[in-house]
C-alpha cells in the first residue's frame, strides 16, 4: 500500500510539472529556450553599422575605429514626411471661414454696424516673423557613452534571435504584425548585411517579432534590440565633458576674465575631507573653490556640432564671433592632461555657450543658463572684478536658515531646445539655486558639495 501512495504522489508531481511547462507564457519559454539562433555572425571589430527606421525617424549607429576600442557616433533624423506634416493640420482651407462657409466672401470681416465688410484688417500686412535661431528638424549627431552603449553592442555581436519561427504564411501576417510593418532594422557586419521587418510585440516582456523579407524566415527578437536604438539619444549620449571623475584630479588651472589661478585638490580620495585650495596659499581654506567645481560638474552636453564646425554654426541667424570665456587645464592622476574650453556667441540679444574637451573631440552646445552662471562665478575663483557681477553670488556664504530670494520672471526659452536626455530645459533667465544647487533645466549631476 505504501508503494502505491509513493507512485501516486510521483505521478501527480509529474502531471503538475507538465501542466506548468505547457501553460508557460511564450515569452518566458523563449527566454529559456535552447533554440536561440544567430541571424548574422558578428564580432564587434567587424561591426560597420546599425540602423533603425521607424514611422517618424531614422537612427543610425556607426563605430569610429580608434587605436584602442571603437567609439560610436549616433545620428537621429526626422523622416521627410514628418517634416512636411508639421503644422499641416493648422492651415485653413482656402475660401472657407471659421464657421464653415465657403465662397468669395468667406472669412471676410463684417463692419461693426452689420454693413459691408471692412477691408481694414484684410489690407494690413502681417509683420514678418523673426527667424528661429536653430533648425528644429536638423539631424542630431552625438557621441555615445562607452559604458552605456556597451550592453547594446553586446546584443548585436552576434545578431541573435531568442527563437527561430520558420516561414510564416501570409495568412498569419496580421497575427505577427507583418501585414503593415512600419519599422525596419538594418545591420552591417563583416561585409555582410541583413534587413529585418519588425512586427508586433509579445505580451508581457515586449519581445518583437521580426521577418527577413529575403529569406522569408521569421524570428522572435529581444525587444531591447529595437528599443535601445530607438531611444539612443536619451539612453546613450555622452553628456559629460570628461571621462574622469573630479576625485581623480590633482590640480587645475582656471583662466577666465583675463586672469588665471592654479588650484590644488587636497585629500581628494576622502570625500568628506577633500578641498580645493589656491596653489599660492595652500594652507588657506576657501569653500568657494569647491562649490564652484560642484557647479562646474553640472555642465552637460546638449548637442554636438558637425565635425570641424565652429561655435554658432548651428544657428540660423547672424551671430557674433566666438568669445573665449573660460578655460580649464586639468592634471589627472595616471592620465594625460585634459582641457576644457568654453566660449560664448551672441545672437538676437541672447547668449549661447559652446564647449570642447578631450572627450567630446568637437564643439558642443551647452545649457546656456548653467554655463552663464559658471562663467560669472569664475570671476570670484580667479579673483577678477566684473562689471555685471551679482550682488550676492551663489558661491558666497549664505546662512543655513536664510530665506531664498524671490525668483525673477524667466526669459524666453533657450533656442537650442533640441531636447536633452532626461531633462527639460528651463528659460534663460531661470535663477540658479544657492550654493551650487541644480538649476531647474540642468540634467542630474554631481552634488555641489565642496571636494
Amino acid at each position: 500500500m505504501k508503494s502505491v501512495w509513493i507512485h501516486g504522489a510521483l505521478a501527480l508531481l509529474g502531471l503538475t510539472l507538465a501542466y506548468l511547462t505547457w501553460t508557460k507564457p511564450e515569452e518566458e519559454a523563449a527566454d529559456e529556450d535552447s533554440g536561440a539562433v544567430d541571424i548574422l555572425a558578428c564580432a564587434e571589430p567587424q561591426l560597420a553599422k546599425i540602423e533603425l527606421e521607424t514611422k517618424g525617424q531614422i537612427v543610425s549607429m556607426v563605430p569610429e575605429k580608434g587605436a584602442e576600442e571603437p567609439t560610436y557616433w549616433v545620428t537621429t533624423s526626422k523622416k521627410a514626411e514628418q517634416k512636411d506634416n508639421v503644422g499641416a493640420g493648422e492651415a485653413k482651407a482656402p475660401g472657407k471661414d471659421e464657421a464653415g462657409l465657403t465662397g468669395p466672401d468667406a472669412g471676410a470681416p463684417e463692419a461693426a454696424d452689420g454693413g459691408a465688410p471692412s477691408d481694414t484688417v484684410a489690407d494690413k500686412p502681417e509683420p514678418p516673423k523673426q527667424p528661429r535661431p536653430h533648425d528644429p528638424d536638423a539631424p542630431v549627431t552625438f557621441l555615445a557613452d562607452k559604458k552605456k552603449v556597451g550592453s547594446a553592442i553586446e546584443r548585436f555581436t552576434p545578431l541573435s534571435a531568442l527563437r527561430g519561427l520558420g516561414v510564416v504564411s501570409e495568412a498569419r501576417y496580421a497575427e505577427f504584425g507583418f501585414d503593415e510593418p512600419d519599422t525596419e532594422l538594418r545591420f552591417e557586419c563583416g561585409g555582410k548585411s541583413v534587413v529585418l521587418e519588425i512586427g508586433g510585440r509579445t505580451y508581457g516582456s515586449g519581445h518583437r517579432y521580426a521577418r527577413d523579407p529575403k529569406s522569408k524566415q521569421a524570428y522572435l527578437l529581444d525587444g531591447k534590440l529595437v528599443t535601445d536604438i530607438q531611444s539612443a539619444r536619451f539612453k546613450f549620449m555622452q553628456s559629460t565633458l570628461h571621462g574622469f571623475e573630479l576625485a581623480d584630479v590633482d590640480a587645475a588651472t582656471v583662466t577666465a576674465h583675463g586672469k588665471s589661478r592654479r588650484l590644488l585638490h587636497r585629500d581628494r580620495k576622502v570625500e568628506e575631507r577633500a578641498q580645493w585650495v589656491d596653489a599660492a596659499a595652500p594652507d588657506r581654506r576657501n569653500e568657494l573653490f569647491g562649490n564652484w567645481f560642484g557647479r562646474l560638474e553640472q555642465l552637460k552636453v546638449r548637442s554636438y556640432l558637425e565635425p570641424n564646425a565652429g561655435p554658432g554654426a548651428d544657428l540660423q541667424v547672424a551671430a557674433s564671433p566666438a568669445e573665449p570665456v573660460l578655460q580649464l587645464e586639468y592634471e589627472v592622476e595616471d592620465q594625460p592632461p585634459a582641457k576644457l574650453e568654453l566660449v560664448r556667441v551672441r545672437a538676437q540679444d541672447k547668449e549661447f555657450f559652446y564647449a570642447r574637451s578631450e572627450t567630446t573631440g568637437r564643439w558642443v552646445t551647452m545649457y546656456d543658463s548653467v554655463a552663464k552662471q559658471v562663467v560669472q562665478d569664475a570671476a570670484l575663483v580667479v579673483g577678477a572684478e566684473v562689471e555685471a557681477e551679482p550682488e550676492v553670488s551663489p558661491l558666497q556664504s549664505v546662512a543655513p536658515d536664510a530665506a531664498p530670494a524671490a525668483a525673477p520672471t524667466p526669459a524666453a526659452a533657450d533656442p537650442h531646445a533640441h531636447g536633452a536626455p532626461g531633462a527639460t530645459p528651463a528659460a534663460h533667465g531661470a535663477p540658479p539655486a544657492a550654493h551650487g544647487g541644480t538649476p531647474p533645466e540642468a540634467p542630474a549631476g554631481h552634488p555641489p558639495a565642496g571636494h
